[in-house]
């Protein structure tokens, strides 16, 4: 791959196989002993990048005695998976549950060379135990101190920040109630829409949150389905205003989330 994983540049490091003058060969990379004897869901994850007209295979297997013996195979891929060294990386995230409980675990990543373009790739591997993502908080703010403009649409009004905990059986933003408390006259707007920009705190307009909201007034609830990630999500706010509004009003807004 020209990058990392970790970092997407070509500066970050990862393990891979060489295949020039070793083809058709094998090479493992070993985990040391783990103890799952309190983990219930342990996971393995991990990124492989397999780029060449002749590649091999990645394997993974768990032995259950400290290495002495080992399983069948948890995890295959064979052939290339990639259509250029510049192609995203692909996610390996394999289930260990049927060794909760269990010592002496240990986990081996096998590599098998093809021919010459047989350079394969991992990176960012990791044994967790997942947690469950939960609500954490919502916190609302007017952080723009730009003027709304009369005949202009999408124009933003709020930021509706929602934090989460945990990265496994994400959560989902169902419902904002809202209301235009603070506004001067519901005249001075046309229409209410969320946006949603994931975990960027930059405002943008690409990805819309449930329905527009034709001349909102008092309260109202904007409904969709956004699956969230972890940590922080940002929504905004925007009002459509008629060229009819006046300069001397203003538009405003409030969550109740």
């Amino acid at each position: 791959p020209s990058a990392d994983h970790t970092t997407g540049t070509a500066t970050g490091t990862y393990i891979y196989t060489e295949s020039t003058s070793c083809y058709n060969a094998d090479a493992w990379l070993v985990s040391p002993l783990y103890n799952f004897t309190n983990l219930t869901q342990p996971r393995v994850s991990f990124w492989y990048h397999m780029y060449g007209s002749n590649m091999g295979t990645i394997s993974v297997q768990i032995s259950i005695d400290g290495g002495t013996t080992w399983s069948g195979n948890l995890f295959y891929k064979s052939g290339q998976q990639h259509t250029s060294s510049a192609a995203n990386w692909s996610m390996a995230d394999i289930s260990l549950a049927s060794y909760a409980g269990m010592a002496n675990i240990k986990i081996r990543i096998k590599g098998l060379t093809g021919s010459y373009n047989s350079d394969m790739a991992i990176d960012d591997i990791k044994v967790f135990e997942p947690q469950n993502m939960s609500f954490v908080s919502a916190t609302c703010s007017q952080d723009t101190t730009l003027p709304a403009i009369a005949g202009q649409q999408r124009q933003q009004i709020m930021q509706i920040k929602v934090t989460t905990i945990g990265n496994y059986s994400a959560i989902s933003a169902g419902n904002f109630g809202l209301s235009i408390t603070g506004t001067t006259s519901s005249a001075d707007i046309s229409n209410a829409r969320i946006y949603y920009t994931g975990s960027s705190p930059v405002f943008g307009t690409t990805q819309q949150f449930g329905s527009t909201i034709s001349s909102p007034s008092s309260s109202y609830p904007v409904t969709g389905s956004q699956v969230l990630v972890e940590g922080d999500n940002y929504f905004w706010l925007t009002y459509d205003i008629p060229s009819s509004a006046t300069f001397t009003r203003s538009p405003s807004a409030a969550d109740n989330v």
